[in-house]
């Protein structure tokens, strides 16, 4: 398991204890790549979706994140 396909619970809840391991789960629908210069792109995903699973063997706690983002990216 890669390192970045996993979640870590950081806050106390109710029947789950903080650092208990879970999945994460994400979803990029839609993305954009511009080209500004020669080799200098601006990114942009509006729509992203992220959904940390934490203790399968239980009820499963989760919530959705929705996320978009907005960047610079230099290509060498």
């Amino acid at each position: 398991m890669n390192p970045t396909d996993r979640s870590v619970l950081l806050f106390r809840t109710p029947g789950y204890q903080v650092g208990d391991i879970g999945l994460f789960l994400g979803l990029r629908a839609v993305g954009l790549d511009y080209r500004l210069f020669n080799r200098l792109y601006l990114i942009i995903d509006p729509i992203d979706v992220a959904i940390p699973v934490f203790k399968l063997d239980k009820f499963p706690f989760f919530y959705k994140q929705w996320k978009s983002a907005l960047g610079l990216a230099w290509r060498f």
